[in-house]
Order: structure tokens, then C-alpha cells, then sequence
């Protein structure tokens, strides 16, 4: 009777916290190991799994593989492994969490063609406990327990590098766990519910998962806005956050709800809080918050930014005596990311911004490709010089949404039939996430040739004054911000055609560049 009773309690208990009889254990003790136990942790479709791992760093991804990483028939997400199991328990033996590494170092465009992550778990319920997490492609691997394992960061230029995805899965739960990367984290994001408790993580936009409870917790904020948006909800309980962020540091990029409990913000410089920048207060609480050990002043103040549209533009429109022309082309050189122009949908739009743009209005890109065209409305008249102010919704200098190739040229003196002509590029490239290059370039049937060499740029900033100007045998490009500027300067070859260019190739709303003050200068030849 006393073993039925027991029996029956262990039933109950199974039921209460998930318990389950393992169908597999797996080891993983080795290096070598690592391609088979991830293999067959892929083919263990409804079964309850546990995979038990000894100290070390364990590669999913080989750090020294030259190959570009793309996801399946080129698109979507590239994944180190894939995980498909009903339930898993991953568990490392050492409690020193930083003993046991599973690494990868690859981001976009930095070893791989989009947002490159460690794993993919297909499952309804994930555990683990005692394991680092780490995309090392913009942080440095460092392990103390042998320091020849130790790995320098592939890039300083911070991009989207990620964890972990769960696809279908209704609970996950870490313990005693590190989560490291930067920009897009992604520890373990997608499930209806996560529990994170006595755990590490390094983080800087639109990486912590959302829908969850983080329970005694430790945190570096390295940019404002940790969670791009938090789901149904998340609570930070008895946490420490420590903030390497200037200005203000808000919790979320979308309004969505944070509650804070008894958690200390940690700061060694002036610093202000915020819930959100298109702030709704009364959907996030805070309960016992300090910052540096005094009472912790969270901006309560609701502000719902909305950008506006005031006049939606494709086709023509004459501007004083120019004619503007508001299309869109899609450029021969960022073809291969697989991107088309919708003629019939509008191109452009007069209105306002977010972001770094907030508070200008101007003409703002509604497609990618976004092409603006300016001719003279007199007859014998060519473009000298066009001046403008630009000003980025992006507002740490990067210009643009990704390195994807993509970039905004000013261009003057364009045969447009034939796309031949000269002009200023300004582009964002993997060698940074805190400046664009800018170089001057020729057009030569739609080809595109530096003609000087791209130089790093930290002056597109909000905003940003341009101009370009040509003769007939020089260009000049001046960028302007504050008190600093930057010239570029070159030799052309005469003058192809009479028409000015701005082509835009980014990303569009929170990554778009607002254009204001454009002024063409006319002057016969």
C-alpha cells in the first residue's frame, strides 16, 4: 500500500512540474561529437530528450569555415543546427555556467547572408541549466579554464548575430544560464511563455526574448532598447541591470507592457529611464526600481508618436522650376537580396518620420529603390549643384537598416536613359555600425566605378547637410554636421546628361532618411 501511495505521489508530481521519463539521454563530451548528438537531436520528433554536457567550448558552427552561411534556397534564416524533440533538457555539469560554451561567430553579413542563429528548437518544451550561449561574431571569446580556447570577435562592427529561435513551443525555462551576443539576441525567442532565473545577458537592440519572467537576473544594456517588443508581458524580479547606454534608456522599441520589481538599475554616468519612446505608461509598472541606489524616476509621461503622411508621391510634380520625378528602380548591384519596386503603389511621401527623424518633415521612401529624378523646367539648363539636408531615422550613424548593400547616392549631370552620369554614395558596410563609408562614383551604363576610395564617415547624422556639386571637369561632395564636414573631390570626364538622382536603396520606415530643404542650382553650360 505504502509503494502505491508512493507511486501515485510520483505520478502526481510528474503531472505538476512536467517530469517525464526520458526516451534518449545523449553525452556530449567532445568537440568531435557535436555533429552527431545535433543530428540526432533533429530526428527525435515527439520524444522527451536529455542531453548532458561535460565542460568546454563546443562549436555548432566551424568558426574557420570560409563559406557564407545563407538560409534554405538562399532566403530566410540561417540556422547552425536544428533541433525537432517534444521535450529537451539540456544540462551541463559544471554549475560555473561560463564551463560550458556552445558557440557560433557569424552575423549578418559577417560569415552569413541574413541573421545568422545558433539554434532552431522545434518543440513544446524546452529546460536547461549551466550552459553559456554565445554568438562571438561581435563579442570576444574568453575561457578561463584553458585559454587556448579563447577567440577573437570576427568583426568589431556590431550586427544582428543570434541564439536561439523556438518554433511551436509552449514553455521554456534556464537556469543558471549565459546568454551572449549583441544586437538581436534571441535567447530562445518565440515561445508562449519563458522563465529565466539566476541568469546572464549582454544585449543591445531587439534581443531579449519577450513573454517572460526573469527572476534574479543579471543584465548589460548596451544600446536603449533591449526588447524590440515584449509580447502579453515581461517581469523583471530582484534583477540588476547595468547600463552602458548614453542618453535615455528605454525597455522597449514597441509600446508593450514591462513590469520591474525590486530590481536596481546600475549606471556609471547620467542617465534617464524610459518605458518606451512612443511611451503608454499605464501598461508598465515598477515596484522597489533604484537606479545607483536611489529611487529610480521612470518617464511616466504618455507620448504616442505617429508618423504622418501628408501627400503620397509617384510621378511627376513640378517644385519651383524643377521638375521632379518620385519613382523607384530596382539598382543592378543590390539585385542578388532579391527586392522589386511596385510602380503602381506610391514611392515616395511628404510627411513626417520616427526614430531620429522625429520632429522633421520632408519627402521620406515608401519603397526600397526609392528614386527621385530633378530636371530643369527651363529649356538649355543642366544641374551645377543640389544641396540638401538629410536626416536618418537611424541615429547611431549607421545611415541605413543593414549592410546589406545598402546605400543613398546624390547624384548630378545624368543621362538617366542610359544611367551615366557622377555622383556621392553613402552606404552602410559590415566594417561598421557607428559610421557609412561615402566615396564619389561614375555611372557608366548603369555600372557603378568608385572613383575615389570609400572613406569611413561619422557624420551622417540627424541632421545631415549634403552637396554636390559638379563642372565640367571636377566633383565635389561636401557632408556636413555641426561644426565638422568632410570633402570628397575628384576628376570627371564632361558631362553626360542634365539630370539630377537621389537613389535610395534602404530599408524603409524606421530605417528610411527623411530629405528635406533639396535645393537644385541651375546654371547653363
Amino acid at each position: 500500500m505504502k509503494t502505491l501511495r508512493t507511486s501515485f505521489l510520483i505520478l502526481v508530481l510528474s503531472i505538476i512540474y512536467n517530469v517525464s521519463a526520458q526516451d534518449l539521454t545523449l553525452h556530449l563530451t567532445k568537440q568531435s561529437d557535436v555533429e552527431s548528438v545535433f543530428n540526432t537531436l533533429n530526428k527525435c520528433e515527439g520524444k522527451s530528450v536529455e542531453l548532458i554536457v561535460a565542460p568546454g567550448v563546443y562549436w555548432l558552427d566551424d568558426p574557420d569555415d570560409p563559406t557564407i552561411r545563407m538560409g534554405e534556397n538562399g532566403a530566410g534564416t540561417p540556422y547552425a543546427v536544428k533541433i525537432n524533440c517534444e521535450e529537451l533538457k539540456i544540462i551541463g555539469t559544471d554549475k560555473d555556467a561560463s564551463h560550458t560554451v556552445f558557440a557560433v561567430n557569424r552575423g549578418q553579413t559577417q560569415g552569413a547572408i541574413g541573421n545568422f542563429t545558433m539554434m532552431l528548437f522545434r518543440g513544446k518544451r524546452l529546460y536547461t541549466e549551466n550552459i553559456t550561449y554565445g554568438n562571438y561574431c561581435n563579442v570576444d571569446l574568453v575561457y578561463d579554464l584553458d585559454p587556448s580556447l579563447n577567440r577573437t570577435k570576427r568583426n568589431p562592427a556590431v550586427v544582428q548575430a543570434q541564439l536561439a529561435h523556438c518554433a511551436g513551443t509552449e514553455n521554456v525555462t534556464a537556469r543558471n544560464c549565459r546568454f551572449i551576443s549583441r544586437l538581436n539576441l534571441c535567447n530562445f525567442t518565440g515561445a508562449r511563455h519563458a522563465e529565466f532565473y539566476n541568469c546572464h545577458a549582454e544585449c543591445t537592440d531587439d534581443a531579449l526574448a519577450g513573454n517572460s519572467l526573469y527572476k534574479q537576473c543579471e543584465f548589460v544594456f548596451y544600446s536603449s532598447k533591449p526588447f524590440y517588443a515584449t509580447g502579453k508581458g515581461s517581469t523583471f524580479d530582484d534583477c540588476d541591470i547595468y547600463i552602458k547606454t548614453n542618453g535615455t534608456q528605454y525597455m522597449t522599441k514597441a509600446t508593450s507592457p514591462v513590469t520591474l520589481i525590486n530590481t536596481r538599475f546600475h549606471c556609471d554616468h547620467p542617465i534617464k529611464l524610459g518605458w518606451c519612446k512612443d511611451n503608454d505608461p499605464s501598461i508598465c509598472s515598477a515596484t522597489n526600481v533604484t537606479l545607483n541606489g536611489k529611487k529610480a524616476k521612470i518617464d511616466n509621461k504618455k507620448h504616442i508618436f505617429h508618423v504622418e503622411k501628408f501627400e503620397m508621391l509617384n510621378g511627376d510634380k513640378q517644385i519651383g522650376n524643377s521638375i521632379f520625378t518620385f519613382d523607384a528602380y530596382e539598382t543592378k548591384d543590390t539585385r542578388f537580396h532579391n527586392w522589386h519596386v511596385d510602380l503602381s503603389k506610391p514611392t515616395w511621401y511628404y510627411g513626417t518620420a520616427q526614430d531620429g527623424a522625429e520632429g522633421h518633415t520632408g519627402y521620406v521612401q515608401e519603397q526600397k529603390g526609392a528614386r527621385m529624378l530633378i530636371r530643369s523646367a527651363k529649356e538649355g539648363q543642366c544641374g551645377k549643384k543640389i544641396s540638401l539636408t538629410a536626416v536618418p531615422c537611424k541615429s547611431a550613424g549607421q545611415g541605413f537598416g543593414s549592410a546589406l548593400d545598402q546605400y543613398m547616392e546624390v547624384c548630378l549631370n545624368m543621362d538617366i536613359n542610359h544611367l551615366n552620369g557622377y555622383g556621392l554614395r553613402i552606404q552602410r558596410t559590415p566594417q561598421y555600425d557607428h559610421a557609412v563609408v561615402v566615396s564619389l562614383i561614375e555611372y557608366n551604363n548603369g555600372e557603378v566605378t568608385h572613383i575615389t576610395e570609400p572613406q569611413k564617415c561619422e557624420l551622417y547624422l540627424t541632421p545631415c547637410k549634403i552637396e554636390v556639386a559638379t563642372d565640367c571637369s571636377n566633383i565635389t561632395a561636401t557632408l556636413t554636421h555641426g561644426k565638422s564636414s568632410q570633402t570628397l573631390s575628384a576628376t570627371i570626364h564632361g558631362i553626360a546628361g542634365t539630370t539630377m538622382m537621389i537613389q535610395h536603396t534602404g530599408s524603409v520606415g524606421a530605417s528610411a532618411t527623411l530629405l528635406k530643404n533639396i535645393k537644385p542650382v541651375w546654371m547653363k553650360m
